[in-house]
């Protein structure tokens, strides 16, 4: 677009690319082509708009709420270029009956859209148009939805979020031939006889067994204790003891201790006679425990120069590693998880900027991060389906992941099964404050 075609437009407060983009009525992309390299905008700045969209209308739009907003992304989404070639059928428990607020659940689906949006534009950008259709689960009902013509037409499902919904959407995909993901749920029960489903969670059961594989691979040289604080129970107890049949099967051995202050943990090298690698194993994840861990095994690592400490811990860790993160560092930690978002990264650092410049907000601080596994979610299966079309299950094992958060390779249980997703991180803390996220498939 030359020069002579584009105008100035001043942002006014509480403004977002989305009432910009309404008010002037100019599509996302062209906002974001004629504004490269912005990361965010505020009151007061400028952004490149086409000249012929310049001239705002005579009264704004009401200022943008959370209900307001979701509304206006939904009309949004309608104006994407729509020739047909990717149809896609997303499901959401929106609410949008009931008001947004912070605390709401139905938020982090919002979010998850959102992030589904950021990776529609991306494969967009690539030459690939994408006809989505958005349904509000709790709004219009499953029974409402598939009777949509539209659905029954498309060549991927993403959603919905309740076991007893997605049983029921699984059935219907199964009778078209439509792959579907179901990004949400941990119940595997309706992928074993559904050849068109992906599970995108690792059930627990793949999830303790990767796991404790390459615990075995990883720690097989080294001496492996596990810990137990008097007086919490060991609430990481099934995969400890997945754990522990699996080091007892392959010959290794291993010990218990139990204490009960923090002066006792930190003198437990010498009661135990430890001596060079040990990898330390706590039973429990809670954060009181880590309190107390922590600091025991940092006077054990510095008081003692014949031994060297890695510590093995679980997923819900990631919620501390702000607190504890130098902790981590020093003794080698190890976490076991099925999404690692690196703060650090590139990559990571891109998405941030990117949702921030669309949506003027941070992402929810929850685990998952919702709007990156919309991202992940939708960056893996739009490509899938551009590169082999509708039966593109027939290629999984051909379709590269470049997840941020959720690493992603499918296989199906049995011959007749729907896709377990089985890969799992393990994320290495290293003493020399750097991380390593090791994916496991």
């Amino acid at each position: 677009m030359v020069a002579s075609q584009v105008a100035r437009y001043k942002v006014k407060k509480k403004e977002t690319l989305y009432s910009i983009s309404r008010k002037l009525d100019v599509t996302l992309s062209q906002l974001l082509e004629l504004n490269p390299g912005i990361t965010r905008i505020k009151e007061g700045d400028y952004l490149n708009v086409p000249a012929s969209n310049a001239i705002e209308p005579a009264t704004d739009k009401p200022t943008i709420n959370s209900l307001q907003e979701m509304q206006d992304i939904l009309e949004e989404v309608s104006r994407i270029e729509q020739k047909g070639q990717i149809k896609v059928a997303l499901m959401l428990p929106f609410q949008l009956n009931q008001p947004l607020t912070p605390q709401a659940k139905q938020g982090r689906y919002f979010e998850f859209y959102e992030g589904f949006l950021i990776a529609v534009d991306s494969i967009r950008h690539s030459g690939i148009s994408i006809d989505l259709h958005v349904f509000d689960t709790e709004t219009e009902g499953i029974n409402s939805i598939l009777a949509n013509p539209a659905v029954a037409g498309c060549d991927l499902i993403i959603g919905p979020a309740e076991n007893k919904q997605i049983s029921q959407v699984a059935r219907f995909a199964n009778e078209h031939g439509i792959n579907m993901v179901n990004p949400f749920t941990f119940d595997s029960d309706a992928t074993e006889n559904n050849p068109h489903l992906f599970q995108l969670n690792t059930p627990n059961s793949y999830l303790y067994a990767e796991s404790a594989a390459e615990f075995v691979n990883l720690f097989k040289t080294q001496q492996i204790v596990f810990l137990k604080e008097s007086g919490f129970a060991p609430d990481k107890k099934d995969f400890i003891d997945y754990l522990r049949n699996e080091l007892t099967l392959q010959g290794f051995s291993f010990r218990d201790y139990e204490y009960t202050t923090a002066e006792q943990l930190a003198e437990a090298d010498s009661i135990l006679a430890l001596n060079g690698p040990v990898v330390f194993v706590p039973l429990s994840a809670k954060k009181e425990v880590l309190n107390k861990l922590l600091p025991s095994l940092h006077v054990m690592q510095r008081s003692n120069d014949s031994i060297s400490i890695s510590l093995f811990g679980f997923p819900e860790w990631q919620m501390y590693t702000n607190e504890f993160m130098d902790y981590f560092y020093e003794l080698n930690t190890y976490i076991y998880t099925r999404i690692y978002l690196n703060p650090f990264t590139s990559e990571t650092k891109n998405f941030y900027d990117k949702f921030k410049f669309w949506y003027q907000k941070d992402l929810l601080p929850i685990y998952p991060r919702y709007g990156v596994l919309g991202f992940d979610t939708g960056m893996f299966f739009l490509e899938a389906v551009s590169k082999y079309g509708k039966g593109f299950d027939a290629h999984i094992d051909m379709l590269p992941a470049t997840s941020i958060q959720t690493a992603m390779c499918f296989r199906r249980i049995n011959n007749w099964s729907g896709f377990i997703n089985r890969c799992i991180y393990f994320v290495n803390f290293r003493p020399n404050s750097t991380i390593e996220k090791i994916e496991v498939k």
